[in-house]
């Protein structure tokens, strides 16, 4: 990511953040991002320094007359601890920001701070696609937490809805029509664990994560449920009924 990249996305994370919470507070302790932060152009935001300082700062902010106002609280310092915090009530309702990709990625999609290691570090190939991410952004909602938002990147992945069951019957269609385009993505996004582990979860299914093993299964199992009552789950059977009477995918099925 080149600087000029970096510092655009920065500057758009930081916008996207005061607009959300108005006071952003950024804690460099290395002190890497002095020199960039300086040369910030944020209109209707202010950076002010935290330098050992915070009683200043705290009634800089509280005592402006510009309540409209946004503001960038930077420091070079680690985060203090929260009985030692004297900025601590502005921290609550305002937001932490980190200029690490996979912190802006999270900021650029709405995902909240603390959902990044969960949600964007795992899978980070699929946020380094600017079209992936500009779609997820559109789709999330929020307060969503990590599961819901995984299952978004799933539908971004797969170009349908967030819903497993129809994940696994497009699946299925590739699989029959010998392609593997789908296949390949959520393996490179580090997405397809997810969709086994929904599989083999709400199925019972104990077989190979192969889905032409799981479609043998999953016919194999309808058709004896009427004499042993089958091995997988009523969620396997529901979703074998589903499909069969599904006027877009019915045809699929009876392939």
């Amino acid at each position: 990511m080149s600087s000029g990249s970096n510092q655009t996305k920065i500057i758009s994370a930081l916008e996207s953040l005061v607009g959300k919470r108005r006071i952003v507070f950024w804690y460099d302790e290395t002190g890497e991002m002095e020199v960039t932060v300086k040369c910030l152009s944020l209109p209707g935001i202010e950076v002010v320094k935290l330098d050992r300082n915070p009683l200043s700062v705290k009634y800089r902010i509280l005592k402006d007359e510009m309540p409209e106002r946004g503001y960038v609280v930077y420091s070079r310092e680690p985060k203090p601890e929260d009985d030692s915090n004297w900025l601590l009530d502005l921290e609550t309702e305002g937001a932490i920001f980190s200029a690490d990709t996979v912190s802006l990625y999270a900021s650029e999609c709405g995902i909240a701070p603390e959902l990044r290691h969960k949600v964007v570090e795992p899978h980070i190939n699929f946020f380094k696609d600017a079209r992936n991410r500009e779609r997820l952004a559109a789709a999330l909602q929020p307060g969503m937490d990590a599961p819901a938002i995984l299952k978004e990147m799933i539908s971004v992945t797969v170009d349908g809805e967030p819903d497993y069951d129809r994940v696994l019957i497009q699946l299925a269609k590739e699989a029959l029509e010998q392609e593997s385009s789908i296949t390949d993505k959520l393996k490179e996004y580090s997405l397809l664990p997810l969709i086994w582990r929904d599989i083999e979860w709400n199925f019972n299914y104990k077989g190979e994560k192969e889905i032409k093993d799981l479609l043998v299964t999953l016919f194999m199992d309808d058709m004896e449920r009427n004499n042993s009552g089958g091995k997988l789950s009523n969620a396997a059977h529901i979703f074998m009924r589903d499909w069969r009477d599904n006027r877009k995918y019915g045809a699929l099925y009876e392939e």
